[in-house]
């Protein structure tokens, strides 16, 4: 590795999503904020110009959640996006979301995110190739989020229980009644939901044998909803009333705990439409990050 790791037990060295393993238990793994981990790819010149990944890539990848600090090792190129939070080398302070040159011996430290949880700091060996990198920006978020994100909501469509019959459905209605606090005990697994108003579930009346997951299912307990993420289970016994639809997994991973947040029903094809428009922007703003 071209640096130190970082000492910080929830600042985690990612890998690669391990992909088509869920039957033999194995969940996906990578970025909790895939969305923001891209845009640090593409910036370090690690994706194509379809959004996919640059085959036998030389490029570490961070997910940072705490203060810390990393010396390098070699000369790097380095960029951070994701959560906004100081950023330094040695100790100037260095723009977010734009490549940086460090060299060796550096010494790079970062502080509390301003906003957002979840910053993602890569880092890929200098080549004479990849001088022109240094400088390249993102540019304002807002051009990047325009027309799919929604601050302070998150969107989900009705999981497979609540299909069963009208009375699931209903119970599945409840949960949008009142807004949600994020638990302090979410982690990579799922992140907690606990409803601001006491409303009456009704899942102690509720059986069912062990499930199939995926990245998004909200399981359904009787104190809080439980929004599974990368690390999650690949199987689960608990009621699946509304699915988080996949445009919005990235948002969730950026709520800080005790934040509040809001769950909002929508339909199969605007969840469509919502992850489409998510990916054209991403895409065009690709493409002129290329060109």
């Amino acid at each position: 590795m071209p640096t130190s790791k970082p000492k910080q037990p929830l600042n985690i060295h990612l890998k690669e999503p391990v992909k088509g393993k869920q039957s033999i238990g194995i969940s996906p793994g990578g970025a909790m904020d895939e969305f923001s981990y891209r845009t640090a790819l593409a910036l370090l010149n690690g994706l194509n110009n379809y959004g996919l990944s640059q085959k036998n890539s030389d490029i570490n990848s961070f997910e940072i959640v705490l203060p810390d600090a990393i010396t390098c090792k070699e000369d790097l190129l380095l960029v951070m996006t994701g959560a906004p939070r100081p950023l330094f080398l040695d100790n100037k302070q260095v723009e977010h979301a734009t490549v940086h040159l460090v060299k060796k011996g550096q010494y790079i430290h970062w502080g509390q995110a301003s906003s957002g949880f979840r910053s993602y700091l890569l880092v890929r060996p200098t080549r004479r190739e990849h001088t022109d990198l240094v400088g390249r920006n993102r540019g304002p978020f807002k051009h990047l989020s325009a027309g799919w994100q929604t601050p302070g909501e998150i969107r989900t469509v009705y999981g497979p229980e609540a299909y069963l019959n009208r009375e699931i459905q209903t119970q599945a209605d409840k949960l949008l009644s009142t807004p949600y606090k994020i638990s302090s005990k979410s982690n990579r697994m799922g992140i907690r939901l606990t409803p601001i108003v006491n409303i009456n579930i009704g899942t102690n009346d509720f059986s069912m044998i062990s499930q199939p997951t995926h990245d998004g299912t909200i399981q359904v307990t009787n104190e809080e909803l439980i929004v599974l993420t990368r690390d999650r289970q690949t199987i689960g016994g608990y009621p699946r009333y509304l699915t988080l639809i996949q445009a919005d997994l990235d948002l969730i991973a950026q709520y800080k705990p005790n934040e509040i947040v809001r769950i909002k029903l929508v339909s199969l094809d605007q969840a469509i439409e919502i992850g489409n428009s998510k990916n054209r922007s991403f895409l065009e703003w690709l493409n002129r990050l290329n060109s």
